[in-house]
C-alpha cells in the first residue's frame, strides 16, 4: 500500500478490491463447495444438486457485473483534479473535465463522473465511496463533488 501526501485524500472505498476481486471467487467457490458437500452427504448424483446452486452463482455474478465490475480501483482528491487508478493505470483528471457527477444509492453506492473528453478509462468513471449507514440522502462525497464541479462550470 502506498502512502499519499497529506494534500491528497482518498474518495473511493477501501473495500473496492474485496468487492471486485475477492467476492466473485468466494461466491462461486462457496456455492460449489456447499453443493458438492450436500450431494455427497445425501448420496445423490451431483446433477440433482447443481440447479439451485448454479442459479445462485449466476444470479450473484450477474448482480456483481451490473454493480461492481465497472468500478475503478481508487479515486483520490488532489484539489483541482482527481487521480484515478485502475488495473495498474493512473490518470489525473481535472475538475474542469468533469461535466456531471451522479450518485446511485445501491449497495455498494456508486458515484459516476461524466467527462467532457474521454480519459484512459473512458467517458465515464465510476467508483464506490466509503461505506456509510444506509441512507436515502446523497452520499456526502457525491454532494461535495457535485458542488465543486458546478463551481467549475459543470453540472
Amino acid at each position: 500500500m502506498t502512502t499519499q501526501p497529506e494534500s491528497i485524500r482518498r474518495l473511493s472505498s477501501q473495500a473496492t478490491f474485496l468487492h471486485k476481486r475477492v467476492f466473485p471467487v468466494v461466491w462461486v467457490g462457496g456455492i460449489a463447495a456447499l453443493a458438492i458437500s450436500a450431494a455427497r452427504e445425501a448420496g445423490l448424483g451431483y446433477g440433482v444438486w447443481i440447479t439451485g446452486p448454479a442459479v445462485m452463482a449466476v444470479g450473484g455474478l450477474f448482480i456483481w457485473m451490473m454493480l461492481v465490475r465497472d468500478l475503478v480501483d481508487e479515486v483520490l482528491d488532489a484539489g483541482d483534479a482527481l487521480v484515478v487508478r485502475n488495473s495498474g493505470k493512473e490518470e489525473r483528471i481535472s475538475l474542469l473535465n468533469i461535466e456531471k457527477v451522479s450518485w446511485l444509492g445501491s449497495s455498494p453506492e456508486r458515484i459516476t463522473l461524466s467527462l467532457r473528453s474521454p480519459s484512459v478509462f473512458g467517458k465515464e468513471i465510476i467508483f464506490s465511496p466509503p461505506f456509510r449507514a444506509p441512507s436515502f440522502s446523497t452520499h456526502p462525497i457525491a454532494a461535495e463533488l457535485m458542488a465543486r464541479v458546478e463551481q467549475t462550470g459543470g453540472r
